[in-house]
């Protein structure tokens, strides 16, 4: 019996252990039928644990539906449609408008196609038609004016394609490991001209057919292109290009790999297996995420504005007979443009799938511990403990395998570990079955006590991600400004007209704020916030606001000259100027940060903004902005409340020109008039301060409507006075 049981304490073990060298080797080799194990493995962790959708997340896919086919006819549609549609959707505030349809041959129905068809059959002559627009032509100018990405399609051909951005690399080169076709489908050379952005549609060959990576990256025989969602992306953020960080850069090891590490695009960086590639982690088709191109295409389209504003748009087709589609872990019919929407919206989140380089490493160590564990229970352990010792083993495999990918993201296979013990357990078991036939009484006598045995260790180190919202206290001066009357003008114009208009305005505004060291805040409709002493220091941050208001009003004046000989109406506008203590930084969620400011200071600003419709003035200036800027030819106004605050009256200022007007002669006159006036009216001395007022009026135009409503509060309250204990602070009621 010692005889036997050496025997199977020797023979077993040896045979677990020749069986976990041979799954060593097939592991190291890595067949294709174990890569399809494996990702099947990782498909149905995802089916379990789809990514959650968040709706806010700002990535649309406007769908040229059923619907929008029934409305407007079949495909391919007339490009002037398409044009429409991007101009509605650039109107409605979209981030960046993406393609995932090829324009690659010229519109058929442009007219000039059509007569050269008509002609061609004898049916029609009508040579008048080759002097309509083009309408490629059409579709090529709406493309310019938006941030717009066209997709091409890899493929073995010549034709190259020419990107939009650039690539740079930190560490060795990446292009050497990047997928690699040797040229693409591209769209017509007028289409990608006007375009923003050129992305690959493509998304590579995968195995078993299922879609589980998105190229980032891909080399053709010219060129380096990205892939659609990466593109749309960044030029949502108008970021000019891609930087690739390769293993040999700072800090970053392959660990026996080599290749691509991450990508970064703008605020976002994006960790890639070696050639370039990232993992999609799904959360399935979602209604919230698809727009109708039929309302879009609709009278009511404006209504899709909370749809559109701010996001990056996606236009793809799942009309029946034009769908591109793909097989996805969750899908096994899904549109292509949903994989770049679900690309682009685990890149905001950050929320990715990695399979790290050392993924392959763990695997094969636990391959080797588990083939040793099987080992020692077949040579030492009966038949029951061993079985209880491989179910265990195979457990806290999977059960870990799930873990790191529930918690952490991590793609780990247990396929070949579980494989492994499953093999070793079968060698070690049969050989020992074969041994017991002939030491079956002495072995049922004689039952050994073991410990159960170690669960293995799980392995999961990656680390999380985030964005805590902050910022810092600081003096800053902040400005707003709005256009008057725009609703009115806006119903005069068409949306291409109200578009050029406003950009006329936007434009100069938002460069004369810039050139004087301003942070533009936001755009919000017709107006624009800007601050100033953040992020970067300014200590004359006062005067630099006041410089700017300057400058809007000689940009504006110039505008109106223009305007007036367009015939177009002439603009008129209102700046609010105050300064204070908000607080500054990065302020928003940890998915969306926005660098603005908050603060008591910032209402005010936006109040005095309003006021100077109620005073006639272009620009009202807080007593604030006034006492750090004193050089400047500033006149005070009056003392009003602000609507909505509780504090004391705010003395109000207006600013009539820079240091050199501060200093002439005339000005000085008109500040003591304009301070013997106010004088008059505070004492309520009404009957003096009228005449002066009035003269106030004919002598300075920048003060002629301010004078002349002051002289009228004057001349009312000398027919009606005011009561006793008037204080001589004006408190309007409206915003």
């Amino acid at each position: 019996m010692a005889l036997e049981l050496r025997k199977r304490m020797t023979a077993a073990p040896l045979a677990a252990l020749v069986a976990t060298v041979i799954t060593l080797g097939a592991a190291l080799s890595a067949p294709l039928w174990a890569q399809q194990i494996e990702y099947w493995i990782f498909d149905r962790f995802q089916s379990a644990k789809p990514r959650v959708y968040d709706p806010d997340t700002p990535v649309r896919i406007v769908d040229i539906d059923s619907a929008a086919l029934a409305g407007l006819g079949q495909w391919p549609w007339p490009r002037t449609y398409v044009a429409e549609m991007l101009d509605r959707l650039t109107e409605l505030g979209a981030a960046a408008v993406t393609f995932d349809i090829l324009f690659a041959e010229p519109d058929r129905t442009s007219p000039e196609r059509a007569q050269d068809a008509w002609a061609r059959f004898g049916t029609v002559d009508m040579p008048q038609l080759k002097t309509l627009p083009n309408h490629d032509s059409i579709l090529s100018e709406a493309i310019a004016r938006a941030p717009v990405v066209l997709g091409s399609i890899l493929a073995n051909v010549t034709t190259q394609p020419i990107p939009k951005a650039s690539v740079s690399t930190v560490g060795p080169s990446a292009e050497p490991h990047l997928p690699y076709f040797p040229g693409a489908e591209i769209n017509l050379v007028s289409l990608e001209d006007a375009a923003t952005g050129i992305g690959s549609m493509t998304l590579s060959d995968q195995v078993g057919g299922v879609v589980r990576t998105v190229p980032l990256l891909t080399r053709t025989t010219d060129a380096i292109l990205p892939g659609l969602s990466i593109e749309a992306l960044r030029v949502a953020q108008g970021q000019p290009g891609f930087i690739v960080k390769t293993v040999g850069a700072s800090g970053e090891q392959g660990f026996g790999t080599r290749g691509i590490v991450s990508l970064r695009v703008g605020d976002f960086e994006i960790p890639t297996r070696s050639d370039g590639t990232f993992w999609v982690r799904y959360a399935g088709s979602q209604p919230e995420r698809m727009v109708s191109a039929a309302p879009l295409l609709g009278p009511d389209w404006r209504s899709l504005k909370p749809q559109i504003e701010g996001r990056i748009i996606i236009i793809g087709t799942s009309a029946p007979g034009l769908r591109d589609l793909v097989t996805t872990p969750l899908m096994g019919r899904e549109l292509g443009a949903v994989v770049h929407a679900e690309a682009i919206e685990q890149i905001i989140a950050q929320d990715f799938l990695v399979r790290p380089d050392w993924a392959r490493g763990a695997e094969i160590v636990l391959i080797a511990l588990g083939g040793v564990l099987m080992a020692i229970f077949a040579g030492l352990a009966s038949a029951l403990w061993s079985v209880l010792a491989l179910a265990l083993w195979v457990g806290a495999v999977v059960q870990g395998a799930w873990y790191s990918f529930d918690t952490y993201g991590l793609l780990l296979s247990p396929f070949w570990s579980v494989a492994g013990a499953l093999f070793a357990w079968s060698a070690g078991s049969l050989l020992n079955f074969r041994i017991a036939d002939r030491e079956k009484s002495q072995v049922r006598a004689q039952f050994a006590q073991f410990l159960a045995p170690d669960v293995v260790d799980e392995i999961a180190a990656n680390p999380e991600r985030y964005l805590t919202p902050g910022g810092v206290d600081r003096e800053i001066t902040i400005l707003f400004i709005d256009i008057r009357n725009f609703s009115t003008l806006s119903r005069d114009m068409n949306s291409q007209e109200l578009i050029a208009y406003l950009n006329s305005f936007l434009t100069p505004v938002s460069d004369a704020i810039i050139e004087e060291g301003g942070t533009i805040d936001k755009y919000i409709g017709d107006a624009v916030m800007a601050f100033w002493n953040a992020p970067k220091p300014r200590p004359d941050h006062r005067a630099k606001a006041l410089d700017a208001v300057l400058a809007i009003r000689k940009t504006v004046s110039a505008l109106n000259e223009q305007h007036r000989r367009d015939g177009r109406p002439e603009v008129a506008f209102g700046v609010g100027v105050n300064t204070g203590v908000c607080a500054v930084g990065a302020i928003g969620s940890y998915r969306r940060l926005d660098y603005t400011c908050i603060g008591d200071a910032v209402n005010t600003a936006a109040r005095l903004e309003s006021l100077t419709k109620q005073y006639g003035l272009d620009a009202c200036i807080s007593e604030r902005v006034a006492t750090g800027a004193q050089a400047y030819a500033l006149v005070e106004l009056d003392f009003t409340t602000v609507v909505g605050r509780d504090r004391k009256p705010e003395k109000l200022f207006a600013v009539l020109g820079d240091a050199v007007v501060a200093c002439a002669p005339r000005f000085q006159a008109i500040q003591a008039q304009t301070a013997q006036a106010l004088e008059c009216y505070r004492t309520r001395r009404f009957a003096e301060a009228v005449p002066l007022f009035e003269t106030l009026a004919e002598t300075e135009p920048q003060l002629a409507a301010y004078a002349a409503i002051m002289a009228g509060r004057a001349d009312a309250y000398r027919a009606d006075p005011p009561p006793a204990g008037w204080d001589g602070v004006s408190r309007p009621t409206v915003k």
